[in-house]
């Protein structure tokens, strides 16, 4: 009995170890071709016969790159456990859980990635951390903009690339139909040996990338139809996205053309590049044939075209080798022959990461998405304008990936793309909807009594539901209507402990929110000469500051407290201190504030700043520190 069991259980591992090592091998044809859905079961199957580092460091990478962020995180956990796991999944898996809003555990790896790598880009990784440090604030501190998801656009599968056409919206969409192919030929990496299936594309499992149209009318989707390539004249598995000129008649639109001269041997692999192409309409409405533009690669990736409102200006992204790294956006201006000049690098908004999807207002501000400035997770949005990089932020922007923002010309729509949580599909194409005149966006910081900011502080306006917390330099916003009054209170365990009026149109420059602490010891910058009890002119600034305060705060009772340097008896030092102590509280008098809110000690030279006491020699200065004022709250 034993040894039967010892004959069949080594049969039995000898043939799941050829069959494992049978399906790995097979995995890894398929993730060579790009064909990530189909090469994930297999490597699934192949981790569960035994478990390697290839396996799970393979899978974490087609999850990756099919934007699953969560199976992503999974497998490139597992795989910084195995041995001899490179520096790279580590950051791969700092960058998933950046995406799935795991802030605290992203920067933890982040910065485990940066000790454990020497080539590490150390800005770059910088700017991932502070995103995590920034997204908490973004989100939440929301914008006023509603965000809704078009579900009349959207599938299962993926919707991007809008763009305006005509009254309505052209995107792209990679769901399945049932399309008659005949003579199509490939154009992404694949085996020669094997054609791909013509109706799914093996990369995602989704179909191929197609052009839709819809007229809208706010949220109302008519007119849904789908651009065939064949309208261009094109032989393509994927087109798009595109964007059309002002008149409508000229279409410039990512393609990936097939050369009759792609060789035919089994034993090569090729990878035919996306380009950017474009064509023209005549007046029978026939479209001409594909031209490329002049700056196309094979060797790069040339995509997202724009086309400025007057036609002189191409807006695009590309991974080009002079670039900063990753996906770069450049513009080509139209030469007076009609053709398009050399690319020009939009050096101040690239990164080491990826910039993409550009769009240009009649108003000169772009748009577009990047992963390498400070964001609040993968993609985010941004505005160029004036020269300043500008983050949409929260809810525009999400952990995930945000991109392809258009401004259409109802006052205060856009649209935009979002693989974020919640979604009907992978990509889906939002509505973004920012109210009118009618509402501002508040801001303002939260300071100590000296003007300090104070970080990590809740923010809340009474009354209401909006609440948020102070950044890192005291600052926070609210959105907020037009000519109504509001209470704006800083809070500790529940508790007021600042607060102050808010009733403005959004024009004036805020004041400070300033954050009353009971018994905390705050110094004025206020000193006397040497025998002196008067207030000097150059010290009326500090004291006007604290009468402001005291006036917004009217519950708010303080000590003034005075200080002498140990020069002099005892006795008449604290004789002298408190009559300082009382000038100030007549200074105060005099700006309004009632006398019964001021208790006014001298202290004499009990409580000295520095060495200077009795028969030290000391400089002027060094006894001038002591002369001084400081107050603090009592009750309030």
């Amino acid at each position: 009995m034993t040894r039967f069991y010892s004959i069949v259980l080594f049969f039995l591992f000898v043939g799941v170890q050829g069959y494992g090592q049978y399906i790995l091998k097979k995995a890894d044809e398929f993730y060579d071709q790009f064909r990530y859905a189909d090469a994930i079961p297999l490597y699934q199957k192949a981790y569960q016969s035994k478990i390697t580092l290839h396996a799970a460091e393979h899978l974490a990478d087609c999850y990756r790159l099919n934007n699953d962020y969560q199976q992503a995180e999974h497998w490139y956990e597992i795989a910084i456990t195995l041995q001899e796991s490179k520096a790279r999944n580590r950051l791969y898996y700092a960058r998933a859980l950046h995406n799935n809003g795991k802030f605290t555990e992203a920067r933890q790896q982040y910065t485990a990635y940066a000790e454990a790598d020497n080539l590490a880009n150390r800005p770059q990784v910088e700017a991932w951390i502070a995103s995590c440090d920034s997204a908490r604030w973004w989100m939440s501190s929301p914008t006023g903009t509603e965000i809704t998801n078009m579900l009349k656009f959207n599938s299962p599968a993926t919707e991007w690339g809008i763009m305006p056409y005509d009254s309505g919206l052209v995107f792209v969409s990679d769901r399945l139909t049932i399309e008659k192919r005949t003579n199509r030929k490939q154009f992404l990496k694949f085996d020669l040996s094997e054609m791909p299936d013509h109706q799914r594309f093996p990369w995602t499992g989704n179909g191929y990338q197609r052009l839709y149209a819809s007229v809208v009318y706010d949220t109302t989707v008519r007119g849904f139809s789908t651009i065939d390539p064949q309208n261009f004249h094109a032989e393509a598995y994927h087109i798009g996205p595109c964007s059309f000129s002002a008149h409508g008649r000229q279409v410039y639109f990512a393609f990936t053309p097939v050369s009759e001269k792609n060789p035919k041997s089994t034993a090569k692999k090729i990878i035919v590049r996306t380009g950017i192409y474009y064509s023209e309409v005549d007046s029978s409405g026939k479209w001409s044939s594909p031209a490329a533009v002049p700056f196309n690669d094979p060797g790069c990736d040339v995509t997202d075209p724009f086309v400025s409102l007057d036609g002189g200006t191409l807006y695009f992204s590309a991974n080009f080798p002079q670039g900063a790294g990753g996906m770069d956006i450049y513009y080509s201006s139209r030469l007076s022959n009609g053709s398009w000049g050399p690319p020009v690098n939009m050096k101040v908004i690239n990164t080491p990461a990826n910039e993409r999807t550009p769009y240009m207002t009649s108003d000169s501000v772009l748009y577009f998405a990047s992963d390498g400035h400070i964001g609040i997770g993968g993609l985010d949005i941004f505005r160029l304008q004036n020269d300043g990089i500008y983050n949409l932020g929260f809810p525009v922007n999400s952990p995930q990936d945000d991109f392809n923002y258009i401004v259409v010309d109802t006052v205060g729509v856009a649209y935009f793309t979002s693989n974020r949580y919640g979604g009907a599909g992978s990509d889906d194409i939002y509505r973004a909807y920012t109210p009118p005149m009618n509402k501002y966006l508040y801001l303002s910081k939260v300071v100590d009594v000296m003007g300090d900011p104070i970080s990590s502080a809740d923010v809340a306006v009474k009354g209401t539901s909006l609440k948020t917390v102070t950044a890192a330099d005291g600052k926070f916003n609210f959105t907020l209507e037009k000519q109504n009054s509001y209470a704006l209170n800083v809070l500790e365990r529940g508790k007021a402990v600042g607060w102050m009026q808010v009733s403005e149109d959004g024009t004036s420059s805020p004041a400070n929110l300033i954050k009353v602490e009971v018994n905390r010891s705050f110094r004025l910058n206020i000193h006397y000469e040497y025998k002196d009890w008067s207030v000097r002119d150059q010290d009326n600034p500090s004291l006007d500051q604290l009468a402001a305060f005291l006036k917004t705060h009217p519950d708010v009772y303080i000590v003034v407290a005075s200080f002498t340097d140990s020069r002099g008896n005892d006795e008449y030092n604290m004789k002298l201190s408190q009559k300082r102590a009382g000038s100030i509280v007549d200074y105060l008098v005099s700006k309004d504030i009632d006398r019964g809110r001021l208790n006014p000690i001298g202290y004499g030279e009990t409580r000295l700043l520095n060495k200077c006491g009795d028969n030290v020699d000391c400089t002027e200065e060094e006894h001038q520190q002591n002369r001084r004022a400081e107050f603090w709250v009592v009750k309030q």
